[in-house]
């Protein structure tokens, strides 16, 4: 490698950590961060092709790739649960293949179908943060080829970035989440409330007596407790 190119690798690998660090502060699409991150796997690192896979469940799901011929086999290992993609998914460990000819015993159905397609070698990265694993990053050759060391430590770098992100993206969305319910909650006990003084003062009766009939009109009618409570409190339902 010249200098030159050295210097290339070194800016798109700068360039592509600087994307995944964005996922930290700012909102994005997963589909084009992942897609990208692909891309920039073929720039950075000394492989033809590159994809990313994502468990959902406790099963991995192929999300985006450099190129079709990626997809294929991606696809064909999920749906045979065999290769190196499923492998480091499982262990939380790299895998890293020399020789795809040399593990037709190890993975009797993926490594046949890697060597049609023109595949060579193959290493695969979890996503992984802590103890948890999300997914993979999936790279391969089409020569025969140990990965080297520089190019373990960038994709062991860009894997790790990546997962990184996507859970602390997913960590926000839940928090999102919760405040959400927990918003909509506050403001449904504020409806019934209304509805609980609204029956009260119209009908002389407690507080206690007027959420009764809320709910035995919620119960009986099959509606939602705060929508008969917003039904009373705009004057659109008047409980007996």
């Amino acid at each position: 490698m010249t200098s030159s190119d050295g210097a290339e690798r070194d800016a798109h690998l700068l360039k592509a950590l600087v994307a995944l660090a964005d996922t930290m502060v700012a909102d994005y699409d997963q589909f084009d961060l992942l897609s990208d991150l692909a891309h920039s796997c073929v720039q950075i690192l000394d492989v033809d092709t590159a994809g990313l896979s994502l468990a959902h469940l406790g099963q991995l799901g192929y999300v985006a790739g450099s190129s079709e011929v990626m997809t294929i086999i991606e696809l064909f290992q999920f749906a045979h649960q065999e290769g190196p993609c499923m492998d480091a998914f499982h262990t939380g460990r790299p895998v890293h293949i020399v020789d795809v000819a040399a593990e037709r015993d190890r993975w009797p159905t993926w490594a046949p179908r890697a060597l049609e397609l023109g595949f060579r070698a193959a290493d695969a990265f979890p996503l992984r943060l802590r103890g948890e694993t999300i997914g993979a990053l999936n790279l391969y050759a089409t020569r025969v080829r140990p990965m080297k060391e520089r190019d373990i430590r960038a994709a062991t770098a860009l894997a790790d970035m990546a997962a990184i992100g996507i859970i602390h993206d997913r960590a926000h969305r839940q928090r999102q989440l919760v405040q959400s319910q927990l918003e909509a909650a506050l403001q449904s006990r504020i409806v019934i409330e209304q509805a609980k003084g609204v029956i009260s003062e119209r009908e002389g009766i407690d507080p206690h007596e007027a959420f009764e009939r809320i709910r035995q009109h919620s119960r009986s009618h099959n509606v939602k407790l705060v929508d008969v409570a917003r039904q009373v409190v705009d004057g659109t339902l008047q409980l007996d």
